[in-house]
């Protein structure tokens, strides 16, 4: 039976049956076969969906998508604090919720003996770590039931990364595919021709369940290879097959008769409206007139919208042309000139704050992703490596086979990085830290918040920084540094924006609401933005005032009370987020 099937067919369908885990009973031939044909008829409905001729094409191998590499070792630490923020970073992509880290704390504080690579194996085996797309290599123990789950080329991929923890070649890809589609080697065998490799044994792994699975494939082969139940089989899966394309082509039917059905529809539909409106006569053309009449408008509308836009560029491109080239305005043009850092390696593995001030630093991505913080600011000729290369190399081999992963840097909030200061990846450096100017932060350095580090190789060099909570002495003296005007929250860098053809360095509003500390008195505002709408700005100086913005720049003049001390906080509030709303403040 099953003759007119290839053969290629016929050992795809009996592979298929196998792998959907048919429990074989006992040794007795009939009930071998009975409870065979019970498994087939209850995944009937799977067959039936595959099409007629799934044998994938070998020469054109399905490609899995590209996996991000992430090694067990980059993660496992002896310290708990620091293990817990690798696993979240690199298996879950974010930082640990405060229930999962004191979770996790706990169980490792409680036993020391705890396996840190169960641990990690668990996290990427979540949903949420599933989704990531990233492959964790280099664990010492790896589960048969795992392995079993990958298909195609991805099952060959994923063997390769877990047990002899290197990406497959091309060519070996193939091969492995070929034995499975085309000479009908089970992914178990598969998995045995990897795992007996010497290159396997020299890194010792142990894949957990193993013999069991092995042997249990072995057992259905050898009942499937019994002629009767083997043409059994086949027999029913071309039953099942012939179901399904009779089924399809019923469908096929149906779908033609329903098309048919709705073409008929819209032509009485068709024949419906035009009888309408042949009797409505004057009315129709009336109504027809009325819509083009519309449409005439709103086309207009966007013709003076577009206009309105060109005569902003020509006005900016004017004020551009009419620019005063003073001292002052070569600062400027110099800082913005400046705010193009150097980057070497991929740029999506640098992640840059917005409100960040780190213009003047040069930055390696080759060999790991780099993080930097909120308002975390740099002085000049700085350098931040996340780059690496091969000590155990020589020549042009080291030059240009270095390393891609293992060499994040995470910088922290409102760090100061002096100038010339270097940061060697893996590194990690908390919130508020400095780090002094000529400073090498070498691989492996985690320098704790509110600490400075300084010197070669970079350590701390005093007691940790302690900051007051509210107005303080330090702050005060800010405020009299920068002449009665201290933004202190909510605002990005500094941007040069044009105020009736004048160059302005302003502050842009990156949320709803900036704070700032201003001395009690009156104050002028210039302010730009580059939505199409009107803006309600809001300002608290002691007294709460709502101003409506329709123009696209403006100035204005607010109040700021006396609070007893002299000086107040002042809010700032707009009514919709936005990053194009600059503005700055004058004293009178």
């Amino acid at each position: 039976m099953g003759a007119d099937l290839d053969s290629k067919i016929e050992l795809n369908a009996m592979n298929s049956l196998n792998q959907k885990g048919i429990d074989l009973g006992s040794d007795d031939y009939d009930g071998e076969f009975l409870e065979i044909y019970e498994n087939v008829i209850k995944e009937a409905d799977i067959i039936r969906d595959k099409p007629a001729n799934f044998v994938p094409k070998t020469n054109r191998p399905k490609k899995s998508d590209k996996k991000r590499i992430v090694l067990v070792e980059s993660i496992v630490t002896d310290d708990d604090e620091a293990f817990v923020r690798n696993l979240y970073i690199k298996v879950l992509g974010r930082e640990p919720d405060k229930a999962g880290h004191d979770n996790l704390i706990a169980r490792l504080t409680a036993d020391k003996s705890i396996n840190r690579e169960s641990i990690i194996y668990s996290f990427w085996q979540t949903p949420e770590g599933k989704n990531r797309n990233i492959e964790v290599v280099g664990f010492h123990k790896v589960y048969m039931d795992e392995l079993l789950s990958h298909d195609g080329e991805d099952f060959v991929m994923h063997a390769f990364y877990q047990i002899l923890g290197r990406k497959s070649e091309e060519q070996d890809t193939k091969n492995y595919l070929n034995a499975m589609f085309r000479e009908g080697k089970s992914k178990e065998e598969i998995i045995r021709i990897i795992k007996d490799s010497e290159e396997a044994k020299r890194r010792k792994i142990t894949i957990e369940g193993f013999e069991k699975a092995y042997k249990s494939r072995k057992k259905k082969e050898k009942i499937l290879a019994k002629p009767v139940i083997g043409n059994a089989v086949l027999s029913l899966w071309n039953l099942l097959h012939i179901n399904r394309k009779l089924t399809e082509l019923n469908d096929r039917i149906v779908k033609s008769e329903l098309k048919q059905a709705e073409k008929v529809n819209d032509i009485n539909n068709s024949i419906e409206d035009l009888r309408e409106e042949y009797l409505e006569g004057s009315e129709g053309i009336y109504q027809l007139k009325k819509e083009l009449e519309e449409k005439d408008k709103l086309l207009r509308a966007e013709i003076d919208k577009n206009t309105a836009r060109l005569e902003k560029n020509e006005y900016q491109l004017g004020a551009l042309t009419n620019l005063d080239v003073t001292q002052e305005y070569i600062e400027k043009l110099n800082m913005l000139l400046s705010s193009n850092m150097t980057v070497w390696g991929p740029r999506e593995r640098l992640h840059i704050s917005k409100r960040a001030s780190v213009y003047t630093c040069f930055f390696n991505t080759n060999s790991g992703e780099i993080t930097v913080g909120d308002y975390t600011f740099a002085g000049s000729n700085v350098s931040i490596l996340a780059g690496s290369h091969d000590k155990n190399l020589k020549g042009l081999v080291r030059r240009d086979a270095d390393e891609t992963e293992g060499f994040d840097i995470n910088i922290g909030n409102g760090v100061w990085l002096g100038s010339n200061a270097t940061i060697l990846g893996p590194a990690n450096i908390g919130d508020n830290a400095v780090i002094a100017a000529g400073a090498v932060v070498v691989p492996g350095t985690i320098v704790p918040e509110n600490t400075v580090y300084g010197g070669i190789p970079a350590k701390q060099i005093g007691d940790n920084l302690v900051f007051d909570e509210g107005i303080n002495d330090a702050l005060i003296k800010a405020l009299e540094r920068k002449d009665g005007i201290l933004f202190t929250e909510g605002w990005s860098e500094k941007n040069l924006f044009f105020y009736e053809g004048v160059g302005t360095l302003g502050y842009h509003l990156y949320d709803r609401e900036g704070k700032a500390l201003l001395k009690a008195g009156s104050y002028s505002l210039k302010y730009a933005y580059i939505e199409d709408r009107n803006v309600k700005l809001e300002i608290d100086g002691g007294e709460k005032k709502t101003y409506e913005l329709s123009d696209k720049e403006g100035c204005l003049e607010f109040e700021v009370k006396d609070d007893d001390k002299g000086y107040r906080f002042v809010t700032f509030n707009i009514d919709s987020s936005r990053e194009d709303f600059a503005l700055m403040i004058f004293r009178k």
